[in-house]
């Protein structure tokens, strides 16, 4: 809780795909169902919140170390 009662809010991400396009977006929401109506598309994706999202970037960091990034060279 911040001062005045109001909780903290969150940051959540969400990544999207569609066809060969992956992007992702991000914002800060109270709970998960203000996260899922702002950030929904009508595409696949996937909301995390930010611990969620942390795990998925170990993860392909561990998983893939020779992985580039484009647009980083």
């Amino acid at each position: 809780m911040v001062g005045g009662g109001e909780m903290k809010k969150k940051k959540y991400y969400a990544i999207n795909w569609y066809e060969c396009h992956v992007w992702v977006e991000s914002g800060y929401y109270d709970d998960d169902n203000e996260a899922e109506r702002d950030l929904a598309r009508n595409n696949p994706q996937v909301i995390l919140n930010q611990e969620e999202m942390r795990a998925v970037v170990d993860s392909v960091i561990t998983d893939f170390p020779d992985l580039k990034v484009s647009g980083s060279e």
